[in-house]
């Protein structure tokens, strides 16, 4: 039997629940273009220590969001000021950091080029971590793999159905599908030069 409840998680107690009993299971899709996008760590956590049976499962049990720096020339042409409207826009270019690029539906066949290794920068324990197990600040280093020009940063991400991690669910370049597209797509953060107010945080 299913009893379906349509309300926030935060919303139900457990006297609503089949027997008045804590589920054996908790399946989330809370994810959005970036892995917390939607608020996993405020909303899993929460329900999980309330409705969660003692050794219940988190479906998925993690996750990691990935970096990876890249050429992507299709994409550092929109963020070029037109000087063609006899107007000077090019100081417009020193905000480009401020902006990101939600690419979804037909992302997956824009031409880009490494220049870095994917690197997990926020790994999520699901099944047992909460917000607060989030740095505010880190500094990652990532070395050049190949030459090129850095547009942007490509962020994506990784869930895995449980400890072995040999299920898992990308959303990377190459490893959706359409509705992946539609769902999560990537996200592009353009990058510019580093300036004299920039600091690192913790390595």
């Amino acid at each position: 039997n299913v009893t379906v409840l349509a309300a926030l998680s935060s919303a139900v107690g457990l006297d609503q629940l089949p027997k008045q009993k804590p589920a054996d299971i908790l399946v989330t899709e809370t994810f959005g273009t970036m892995l917390l996008g939607e608020g996993a760590l405020n909303f899993v956590p929460e329900v999980r220590n309330r409705l969660l049976k003692p050794g219940g499962r988190v479906v998925p049990a993690g996750g990691c969001q990935y970096v990876t720096i890249v050429e992507i020339p299709d994409f550092a042409e929109t963020l070029a000021a037109a000087n063609d409207i006899g107007l000077n826009l090019t100081s417009l270019q020193q905000l480009q950091d401020t902006v990101y690029w939600k690419a979804t539906v037909g992302a997956s066949k824009v031409p880009f080029k490494r220049l870095s290794e994917r690197k997990c920068i926020l790994e999520v324990d699901l099944a047992n971590g909460s917000r607060e197990d989030v740095p505010l600040n880190r500094t990652f280093r990532l070395p050049a793999i190949e030459a090129g020009k850095a547009h942007a940063a490509l962020l994506d991400w990784d869930i895995w159905l449980d400890s072995s991690r040999d299920k898992v669910l990308s959303t990377a370049p190459g490893q959706r599908n359409f509705a992946g597209d539609v769902a999560w797509g990537w996200l592009l953060q353009p990058l510019e030069a580093v300036d004299d107010f920039w600091k690192a945080g913790a390595s």
